[in-house]
């Protein structure tokens, strides 16, 4: 079972579902023997099948590929997709071991159990069950290169701010402390009472947000207190800098602007009254420069698209399957705003031009941050184990997207990120109190797929 499909064997036969109206994709007698095991991927839609012949049967759902056999020494018991997409691993008599790109990996666990029981995947690493000692075993896949790691915090981080111009790493902790890394030197300026979500800034201040209710400001470049305000009346999950004001978003339902970096108020969105949702909770947001559009992620399965006309704001409820808009980026040269939601992961892209809502594939992965690549088109996503890189271009009258992944499932959940432009290098912090440096010649580049993405709901 997987999110988009229902696989079932009786002997030699396969027949695969769509979960969303039950359709039959596939139903076809295969002659590998009784099945053993069944692995379906959603995104490029597989389906791999091992039965009692030394082979694997990869099958597309999409008719986009031919049938392919993999010939598979000592044979396999099960099966399970990489959080990467297109890696396979197979748990047989001869051993733990990974396909991919047409080829068995170097990396294998050639006494990884006694006898290969069930074997699950996801961005944590592989389990794989030993059928003689009823014992579960845990491994460490993929191999996204690190090219450094600080210790910052004991403390699990929520928000990443690059100042490149400077050289130094700022990063907001759960405890109410924000680091500074500059050079190999970790600095903590103590402050807020609750976990830091949020931080944004110019050459000459920082701000930041937390669930304290309070916002922030600090001198740069020696991190002097210079305001600090009880800004909203619950927490404050997201800021941003636009037009020269700060932004605010909160879980009271307001999005706010405020006067930088005097920390003066500036105006109050109510986005409760302006759309009838008297328990509205807000979390990302992206504002137009002309201060006259906005696209408003909630914790209540929904997007809010404002428009200003005449003076006044004008609210559209935009239905997610996330339960919180968690992340927003526009690329502007493409007139296009990426939506991460999270509970579960979910991706989304919306159109300025023609505000449509369009489904991004996830590959499954339970991502936490997203990001700039650096270039006009592009996004990182990072998450549990997993770095993925999303293009996006126009085509015909909607969207494509190229797709690649790398996993490296040790590295935990990278919780917050930022991209440094001047030094092409993503700064990722994660759920052990770590901040990876990770270069963008180690970004996943080569797309594993490109898919056309299905619009949600049309303007």
């Amino acid at each position: 079972l997987s999110r988009s499909y229902l696989a079932a064997s009786a002997g030699p036969r396969v027949g695969v579902f769509r979960t969303s109206d039950a359709s039959r994709v596939l139903d076809e007698r295969l002659d590998v023997g009784e099945v053993r095991d069944l692995a379906l991927l959603d995104a490029p839609p597989k389906l791999a099948v091992a039965g009692r012949e030394p082979e694997i049967r990869l099958l597309s759902l999409d008719g986009a590929q031919p049938e392919q056999t993999i010939p598979v020494q000592r044979g396999a018991h099960s099966l399970a997709w990489s959080s990467d997409g297109p890696s396979l691993l197979v748990a047989g008599e001869g051993g733990l071991s990974v396909w991919r790109d047409r080829a068995f990996l170097p990396e294998h666990f050639a006494n990884a159990v006694r006898r290969c029981g069930m074997l699950r995947v996801d961005g944590g690493g592989a389990l794989l069950l030993d059928g003689d000692a009823h014992r579960l075993a845990s491994f460490d896949m993929g191999t996204l290169p690190v090219a450094a790691s600080y210790k910052v915090s004991a403390q699990e981080s929520w928000a990443v701010h690059v100042d490149a111009a400077r050289d130094t790493v700022v990063v907001g902790a759960t405890n109410g402390t924000l680091y500074t890394l500059q050079g190999d030197r970790v600095s903590a300026h103590p402050l807020h009472a609750d976990g830091v979500t949020a931080l944004a800034g110019d050459e000459s201040y920082l701000a930041s947000a937390s669930d304290d209710r309070t916002l922030a400001i600090w001198r740069l470049p020696d991190m002097t207190l210079q305001w600090r305000s009880r800004s909203h009346d619950f927490l404050i999950n997201q800021i941003g800098l636009v037009a020269g004001q700060l932004w605010s978003s909160s879980a009271d339902g307001t999005l706010k602007s405020w006067r930088w970096p005097a920390l003066e108020e500036d105006q109050s969105l109510d986005l409760r009254a302006l759309t009838g949702v008297k328990d509205l909770q807000l979390h990302a947001f992206w504002v137009d420069s002309s201060l006259s559009r906005a696209l408003v992620g909630t914790w209540n399965a929904r997007l809010i698209a404002l428009d200003r006309r005449d003076g006044k704001w004008v609210a559209k409820s935009l239905p997610i399957a996330s339960l919180g808009a968690y992340h927003v980026l526009e690329l502007p040269s493409l007139h296009l705003v990426v939506v991460e939601g999270v509970q579960p992961t979910r991706l989304y892209a919306y159109d300025l031009d023609t505000k449509t809502l369009y489904e991004v594939p996830d590959l499954g992965n339970a991502y936490s941050a997203l990001t700039s690549d650096g270039s006009d088109n592009g996004v990182l996503l990072a998450g549990l184990g997993v770095l993925a890189s999303y293009r996006f271009e126009r085509s015909g009258g909607g969207w494509r997207a190229h797709i690649a992944a790398r996993a490296r499932s040790e590295l935990g959940t990278m919780s917050a990120a930022d991209f440094d432009p001047l030094h092409h290098r993503l700064w990722a912090a994660n759920s052990y109190g770590n901040l990876l440096a990770i270069d963008a010649a180690a970004f996943p580049r080569e797309p594993s797929f490109t898919v056309a993405l299905p619009a949600v709901n049309g303007p």
